[in-house]
């Protein structure tokens, strides 16, 4: 289709090279991939654009179009091209590349003389990266002034961010300046991604409710806290780089069980015999590879691979504080204000978090494990977080003592049962999915 617009064109200027008034459509694409010590450099230029240019013609057969041969044979012509037309700055220090004859794509039928006609010419270059780039800038005079000024250069960075930068170069718009993102940027963004990630996870902020549940004083608190940020700080490193992987349909539907099991654990054992630090560790190394599925789907700039996850990571702290602490105060202040029902308060949250846990697990079965499409996902929900709560419960309440407030584990599920079965009935009557 091109070489049949190319042929009119050379017909229609009298089988030259295309006049100024009929130019077609040119494009070109740089792709500049950052490596950790280098910077390469691919250039895709169209053949017909390549003919345009009327300083040379490199047709030596006069069949109107460019072979491979050719294009190899008059190579230093074509290389002397883009070494005065496209140069970089890094840093503000001006670097040439030299090019290098790559490939030909879309090639046509061989020819008498061993070559064959081409749609697309790659060439590739590469420049040294500096230890800590702070900025790159591009700029291309290519074609514009030596044949087409409509001429269009795609401009794309890789190796930085996960999607890559992009721009569009042409005859009044010739520069391109893309910032390198330093350290602090890195921190900042990624901090960002993890903070509002556990905010909106309900899994893991239902985990932490769960876990204070099995908390009596600060140095608890302290310990717990700490234990699930170094369990999951370790698996979220694990599976960031690739040493620790799990299937999502093993890992979310555990975490979901997770929530359950320590909110049963802890509403048996009571806040004085819990010791919440442990099942903080154990299953926050599960959580973490929760944080790394998530992670994964954004992706780390592959040359800050390091500050990306560091600042993720101190974002899903920051994000778990925000949550903690306002639930510790406003229990520390209805504590001292209200002593005499501080008791019932806490049963009442507990049987919430339980009531959550138990939805949340059946959600969880429902979505991973065992659909009930004949079932709305509430009632569905319901029906196998329930049957999920009493499967813990049993072995819960015969292996470990009750505390001495400790209420019996049946009525805690039902009553969160119950619960799970006013919002499923209320979101049935109210038209939202039941």
């Amino acid at each position: 289709m091109i070489r049949a617009g190319a042929a009119l064109l050379v017909v229609l200027a009298g089988g030259g090279v295309a006049g100024e008034s009929a130019h077609p459509a040119a494009f070109s694409r740089l792709t500049v991939r950052v490596e950790a010590d280098v910077i390469r450099l691919e250039l895709r230029m169209q053949e017909l654009t390549l003919r345009e240019v009327p300083r040379w013609w490199l047709d030596t057969d006069n069949d109107r179009y460019y072979s491979t041969l050719e294009i190899e044979r008059q190579w230093p012509q074509v290389a002397a091209l883009l070494e005065e037309k496209v140069w970089f700055e890094l840093d503000g220090v001006q670097r040439t590349p030299a090019w290098t004859l790559s490939s030909f794509e879309e090639l046509g039928e061989p020819l008498q003389d061993g070559g064959s006609h081409f749609e697309f010419l790659v060439v590739e270059a590469s420049m040294p990266r500096p230890a800590d780039p702070s900025s790159l800038s591009v700029h291309s005079d290519l074609f514009l002034e030596d044949g087409n000024p409509g001429h269009r250069m795609h401009v794309l960075v890789e190796g930085i961010w996960d999607q890559p930068a992009q721009t569009l170069l042409d005859y009044t718009d010739r520069d391109w300046r893309f910032e390198f993102p330093s350290t602090g940027d890195v921190l900042l963004k990624y901090g960002r991604l993890g903070f509002e990630h556990v905010l909106i996870g309900w899994d893991h902020l239902a985990f932490l409710a769960a876990l204070l549940l099995g908390v009596a004083g600060f140095g608890a608190l302290l310990g717990a806290i700490t234990a699930f940020t170094l369990a999951h700080s370790l698996t979220l490193a694990l599976a960031a780089f690739g040493v620790l992987r799990l299937p999502a349909g093993a890992v979310e539907p555990a975490i979901a069980w997770s929530v359950l099991l320590v909110a049963l654990l802890h509403l048996r054992l009571g806040p004085t015999r819990a010791r919440a630090w442990i099942p903080a560790f154990g299953f926050g190394l599960l959580h973490g590879l929760g944080f790394a599925g998530v992670l994964g789907d954004i992706g780390l700039p592959r040359t800050a691979e390091v500050s990306g996850l560091l600042g993720f990571n101190l974002g899903v702290e920051a994000g778990q504080l925000a949550f903690v602490l306002p639930l510790v105060l406003l229990a520390v202040g209805a504590r001292r204000v209200l002593p005499s029902a501080w008791p019932a308060l806490r049963s009442g949250c507990g049987l919430i978090v339980l009531a959550f846990a138990l939805f949340l697990t059946g959600g969880a079965v429902r979505d991973w494990w065992l659909p009930l499409t004949s079932l709305g996902p509430n009632w569905a929900a319901l029906l196998l977080g329930a049957g999920a709560a009493a499967m813990i419960a049993v072995p819960t309440a015969r292996l470990i003592r009750a505390g001495p407030a400790s209420p019996p584990l049946r009525a805690l599920v039902a009553q969160a049962a119950l619960l799970v079965a006013c919002y499923a009935a209320g979101s049935w009557l109210s038209g939202l999915r039941g």
